[in-house]
């Protein structure tokens, strides 16, 4: 696996074995993330459909969630998750590069909060990391 850095810092790699947790990672790092090409083309195999015919679920569903966030501003998707549209306040910020105050607008963002399967799996997984990594059990 390899990192990829969006400034310029660093070419670190790491092994699976040696890779430590998310949460101990800078923040100027990111990993290869699936796209919904990867999605698509997972989903088209399991279900032995054509990848045409999947991609337009997918972007029908993908559409249908933005259409009811839009008109609604929040949608609840059972054992999922619930994405809500929240405002942010107007705010003073400062241009890194100069140092000058900058003020942000308000503005509207998409807020997701994960289901509780949701973050019970990824739970385990950092459980399960954290085991790979510091060679101890995580605690039960």
């Amino acid at each position: 696996m390899r990192l990829l850095p969006e400034r310029d810092l660093s070419t670190q790699t790491f092994e699976p074995d040696t890779m430590p947790l998310l949460s101990a990672w800078p923040h100027h790092f990111h990993i290869d993330a699936m796209t919904k090409k990867d999605i698509v083309r997972s989903i088209a195999e399991t279900l032995a459909v054509p990848q045409a015919q999947t991609k337009e679920i997918i972007q029908k569903t993908f559409d249908a969630i933005i259409e009811t966030l839009v008109e609604n501003g929040r949608i609840e998707l059972r054992n999922f998750g619930v994405f809500e549209v929240r405002r942010r306040k107007p705010r003073k910020a400062r241009n890194p590069k100069t140092g000058e105050a900058v003020k942000v607008p308000a503005k509207c963002v998409v807020f997701f909060k994960p289901g509780k399967v949701m973050e019970a799996k990824v739970a385990a997984l950092g459980k399960a990391k954290k085991k790979k990594t510091d060679g101890t059990k995580a605690p039960s």
